[in-house]
């Protein structure tokens, strides 16, 4: 929507602000967070990074073709930004912790765009990696998770001193937060101005986020992701992070650390949670796909040619499957015939057969219905009644007619 637009055109020309105001910054490095609009060439980046070109694009092909990717690409809501925003946190952590040898310095062919590398000195990647942090969470508030990446680097890089690190991971999480302050300055304007209004707003953030039900949480969220990225996504991902923790993979280490913390976030909030919720995901089912690019082409490596050759092709038709399927979704719902008028066909129908189209119909929801999906009805002969469904707890009016709206 215009609001994410507005949003991301605003981190962008703080980057380039940021880079005026601090001369230190190499041109390079404003270029290669300016430039990459391209969530495509972001993962490609750091799939080759971690692997291989062939597997940078066939991650790249695997992203673009993931069902959630082209749900959030359609609906325009701030999670697929702020997933890409994250991804360049990951990339610049990447960068501090596993710095090239001068040998594949040489190389100078890693970043998209045809952009060069900047310099080594890792100082730069972790200031712009806690300005990625903070725009993130500008983006939207379920990005916090990424701020672990500033402590990870904070202690664990090689290049900087012992005695410095505590106070490089507080400078750089006030950073962080001030470029979140940035980018929303009504945060800052309303805590002085409107607190109520603050207050209502992260009220309504916090309800979405509420904590409850782990077990069922951790089975719905496996749900989503695999409804988001699909099984083999799911499965050979995980294999593939489990090696690199094995191997002790330290470039891959900020990738697998960030997800595993989106996951678990997942997990907390996921019980009863709509399909819909699936986009808070988006970031754990891309690193994901990273992990099953990196497996295909470089993992299984050893393989005979001819399965090298047909495990990319069937992870890619398997996945464009379902992503295809969304993609025809859409253009269905922008046709008269779309599901919220099927819907409104169905219940019509449903009322009719009960002799009851000339009375007031009671409509009884389990769930609260997002605006979008309230399918077109006659709300002056319609009382709508919300029930909150307890496990296990048999409802009074399961024996009047029910009809399941998806």
């Amino acid at each position: 929507g215009l609001e994410v637009e507005a949003l991301t055109r605003s981190v962008r020309e703080l980057f380039q602000r940021m880079a005026e105001l601090v001369p230190s910054i190499p041109g390079e490095l404003v270029a290669a967070v300016v430039n990459v609009e391209d969530p495509k060439a972001l993962v490609y980046t750091i799939a080759k990074r971690l692997a291989t070109p062939r597997a940078g694009l066939l991650a790249a092909l695997l992203f673009t073709l993931m069902p959630v990717v082209v749900c959030m690409a359609h609906e325009g809501k701030p999670h697929l930004p702020g997933a890409v925003l994250m991804l360049l946190a990951v990339y610049f952590a990447m960068r501090c912790a596993a710095p090239e040898s001068a040998k594949v310095e040489e190389a100078k062919n890693d970043l998209p765009h045809g952009i060069r590398h900047p310099t080594s000195d890792i100082r730069h990647y972790f200031w712009w990696m806690c300005v990625c942090c903070g725009a993130a969470l500008g983006m939207v508030l379920s990005s916090w998770p990424v701020f672990v990446l500033i402590p990870l680097v904070a202690f664990r890089a090689a290049g900087f001193n012992p005695r410095d690190r505590t106070i490089r991971m507080l400078t750089g999480t006030a950073v962080a937060l001030g470029v979140y302050l940035v980018t929303n300055p009504y945060i800052l304007i309303n805590a002085f101005v409107n607190r109520e209004v603050l207050k209502s707003n992260f009220g309504n953030s916090l309800a979405m986020y509420e904590i409850a039900r782990i077990g069922e949480g951790f089975v719905r969220t496996v749900e989503l992701t695999i409804e988001g990225a699909t099984l083999p996504i799911l499965a050979v991902g995980m294999i593939a992070l489990v090696v690199a923790i094995i191997r002790k993979h330290r470039a891959a280490m900020p990738l697998i650390v960030v997800s595993v913390a989106f996951f678990l976030q997942f997990v907390l909030i996921g019980a009863g949670k709509p399909a819909e919720y699936g986009r808070f995901g988006i970031f754990t089912n891309t690193a994901l796909v990273l992990g099953t690019a990196v497996a295909v082409t470089s993992y299984w490596a050893s393989l005979h040619r001819f399965i090298q050759w047909v495990l990319p092709l069937f992870v890619v038709a398997w996945v464009g499957m379902f992503g295809l399927g969304y993609l025809q979704n859409f253009q269905a719902d922008g046709t008269v015939q779309s599901s919220r008028h099927r819907t409104a066909e169905r219940i019509t129908e449903l009322v009719c057969t009960q002799g009851e189209s000339a009375n007031k119909v009671r409509m009884v929801v389990s769930a609260e219905p997002a605006p979008y999906c309230i399918p077109p009805l006659d709300f002056s002969k319609t009382d709508v009644v919300l029930t909150r469904l307890e496990p296990g707890v048999r409802p009074e009016w399961t024996d009047h007619p029910r009809l399941k709206i998806d």
